[in-house]
């Protein structure tokens, strides 16, 4: 995963895996689970997730119990 850019619930990931970068989008509702997906790449269209959404998934909650947009909403850099 290179680059996270996320509004609220809204997350677009780039995923880099080997020579092939791909684009992953996915919408998390208030639970944290995934409301939406969807990847730019191939494989993305034909299986649901592709592993780029697994991946993308995987680092908004980088091993915590809250995605990212909730762990940026109570930081400092949020206040």
């Amino acid at each position: 995963v290179q680059e996270i850019e996320f509004s609220q619930g809204t997350y677009q990931v780039q995923v880099i895996d080997g020579k092939q970068e791909a684009w992953a989008f996915l919408q998390l509702d208030e639970r944290g689970q995934v409301k939406d997906s969807f990847c730019s790449c191939e494989e993305g269209e034909e299986m649901r997730p592709c592993v780029h959404v697994a991946a993308a998934y995987l680092r908004i909650f980088n091993d915590q119990n809250l995605p990212l947009h909730k762990r940026f909403e109570n930081s400092l850099w949020n206040q």
